[in-house]
Formats: structure tokens, sequence, C-alpha cells
């Protein structure tokens, strides 16, 4: 069981695990193992139907070419050949989070010659209690010696290493303290990394650091042939785009919904929008939409 903070690299970290496995004796992982990743925040799972992750492992080698995918998968499973990464139990919806707890036991218990990482945010590890069998361990935060090996392998792949000596040199001067205790985890570093290879500098507030991290994130793409055409929906910058996205995210999380149709974004985006450009009545919701995506 692996535990970690928002933005600590737990789905990294099974990812990197699995493709260990896969090189088998070439690789970092000991065990001789096929390796599944099952993230579970992707499954749409019924409440009134039972959890079947023994079909969802089945899916998953049907998506590799396997044509006799259930065969195949009871095959691995009795004869304990799977290394099964289970990721985001935390994001399983709560109604669901007892059902997806129990089919995971269920699953261990009946196929315990097989191997088993789940992950789960430190937030949530309440969920994660009646587990029995499991060996829990908790990603560390960097140290200052990983924060500078990151900082540095960081900007080199940008053909930026002197950009990296220097954004190391301002953080560690000990003017800029707020900035070091935020980037303790990899998500919030590339963050950092992104704006310092921006601005040349940090922003000494927290908020300030945030705003321009979401502004980033909307107005900027890695690739410069990535351009959102405002044409399809005028007046949609970058801060209204902020406006619908809180919105959706807000309205989802209190109802602790993590699917939902077309549809339903897009009426919900639609809505949003008359309520923050109401002069702008022929805004489309799928345009919007499409937007967002990109």
């Amino acid at each position: 069981m692996v535990f970690g903070g928002s933005g600590t690299g737990k789905t990294t970290f099974l990812r990197k695990v699995g493709l260990e496995a896969l090189k088998q004796a070439k690789g970092e992982y000991s065990h001789s193992s096929i390796p599944v990743l099952l993230e579970l925040r992707k499954f749409s799972w019924e409440k009134s139907a039972p959890i079947d992750l023994a079909a969802k492992i089945a899916e998953e080698f049907e998506n590799c070419g396997l044509s006799e995918d259930q065969a195949f998968t009871h095959e691995f499973l009795e004869q304990g050949r799977l290394l099964i990464l289970l990721d985001g139990l935390d994001q399983v919806p709560t109604e669901l989070l007892t059902q997806m707890t129990t089919a995971i036991q269920q699953l261990v218990d009946r196929y315990q010659k097989n191997r088993f990482i789940v992950s789960c945010r430190i937030a949530a590890d309440h969920s994660c209690q009646n587990f029995s069998r499991f060996t829990s361990v908790t990603i560390a935060d960097f140290d200052e010696q990983q924060i500078q090996s990151f900082i540095n392998s960081w900007f080199k792949s940008h053909s930026q290493p002197e950009w990296g000596q220097k954004c190391w040199s301002i953080l560690a001067s000990g003017d800029h303290q707020m900035t070091r205790e935020l980037v303790k985890t990899p998500l919030l570093l590339t963050l950092i990394c992104s704006l310092f290879l921006k601005h040349g500098k940090f922003p000494t507030k927290r908020s300030t650091l945030y705003d321009r991290a979401v502004s980033m994130l909307l107005t900027e793409s890695d690739d410069p042939s990535e351009v959102i055409d405002q044409q399809t929906s005028p007046g949609l910058e970058p801060k209204c785009q902020e406006i619908i996205l809180a919105e959706i995210a807000y309205t989802n999380f209190i109802a602790d919904r993590v699917f939902f149709s077309q549809g339903e974004i897009t009426k919900q985006i639609e809505q949003t929008s008359l309520e923050i450009l109401p002069d702008n009545l022929h805004l489309n919701g799928r345009n919007i939409l499409s937007i967002l995506e990109d």
C-alpha cells in the first residue's frame, strides 16, 4: 500500500515499477511478473453492479492484442504471474469505496500468489484500514539534495542547464523560504521550474505563485504549434476559463462525482458562461469544452 500526498508521484511510481517489471531480469523489479496497471479513477463503476477487477484486467490484456483475454487472465491469476497495480483508491467515489475495498481484498485472497500494489492519498488513508496482509509505505518528500538534482535535470532537459544553477542558487539563498516549503513534491517543483524559466524569479506570495501557475497552465503549451483558436468562442480569455473550471471542480467535488456526461458538463459550461459573459449569448458549450480540453 503506497501512500502519498497530492503531487508526490504515486502514479508515476506505480508506472515505474510496472516498466521495470516488464524488463524482467534486466529491470530493477526483483520478481518475474507481468504488470497490469488499473487506474481506478478511469472506470465508470456502477453502484448497483458488482466490481469485477478480474474483468478489468482482462480488458487490459485485450487492449494489448491478446484475443483470448479472459482465458489468459484466468491462467495468469491462477499461476500467480501478475503484478497488479491499482492506482488511486482515494479517487473512487465515496459511495463505492467500501465496495471497492472489498473487491480488492477478495481479489488478493483468491489469487494470493500474485503481487499487488495499491496507491492512495494520505488524506484518505482511513479507507485502507481494513486491508489485511498489506505493508504500508509512504512516499517521502524531496530533501534538499533531491530538489537540487531535480532542478538541474529539469532545466537540462529544456536545454537551459545554466538556468538550473541560477534557480537553485536563488532558491537556496534563504530569501524564499515560503517557496522552498512548496517544492518538496515533483508536481509543485515542476511548476516552480516552469515559472522561473518564464520570469527569472520567484513570487514572494504563495497566492501569487499559485495564480501564475494556473495562468501558465491555461495559456501556454510545450508545443509552440498548439494554438487555441479563440475565434470559436470570442471573449473566452484565460480568466474566464479558470472561472468555468473552478465552477466545474467545486460543483462536482461537493457532489462527490468523478464522472459526468458530455451533455451535463456542456450545460454547466453554458450556464456559467452566461453568468460571467452575459453579452455573449452565442457562446457554444461544446466549443468551450473543446478549448478547455486543448
